[in-house]
């Protein structure tokens, strides 16, 4: 079975536009390079445990893809419950920027890079979500599925 199911800690980053410069093109979000790096480094590592994971050449592929992002400090309270969110953020959906599809591009280009599978185009079912970590945790879990994998 192809299967392979990682942790990516960092900072999620979008991928979107380019900004043309006197000197080229660049990318217009300056921390899509270290989110990049972080997933490469982290698909690799997990390629190398894994005995099992062959890199994807032809067959289609799913991702399930869960961005966690840092809250913001005005969902706590403050003074001795410090620690406690407030009822109104318990349940509160991640509706701010980044956009999903963007976050999905830079981490699919990244996954590329490591040699997770030959090109994102594979990629034929996408599951992605964006949720609220907590005042310290940032990134992602990625779980790969290659199509005989689902078939088994």
């Amino acid at each position: 079975m192809s299967s392979l199911t990682f942790w990516v800690a960092g900072s999620p980053a979008p991928q979107g536009s380019k900004i043309r410069t006197r000197y080229g093109m660049r990318e217009s979000s300056t921390r899509v390079r270290p989110w990049r790096e972080a997933v490469k480094a982290a698909a690799m590592d997990a390629m190398d445990r894994d005995d099992e994971f062959t890199p994807i050449e032809h067959s289609g592929v799913t991702v399930q893809v869960q961005f966690l992002f840092r809250r913001p400090q005005t969902h706590y309270r403050t003074g001795k419950q410090w620690k406690d969110l407030r009822p109104r953020f318990l349940h509160a959906p991640m509706t701010r920027k980044p956009d999903i599809d963007k976050v999905c591009r830079s981490t699919f280009d990244a996954l590329t890079d490591a040699g997770v599978w030959a090109d994102d185009a594979q990629v034929t079912v996408l599951t992605a979500t964006k949720v609220w970590g907590d005042r310290i945790t940032e990134g992602a879990w990625i779980t790969i599925n290659t199509k005989e994998a689902i078939d088994e």
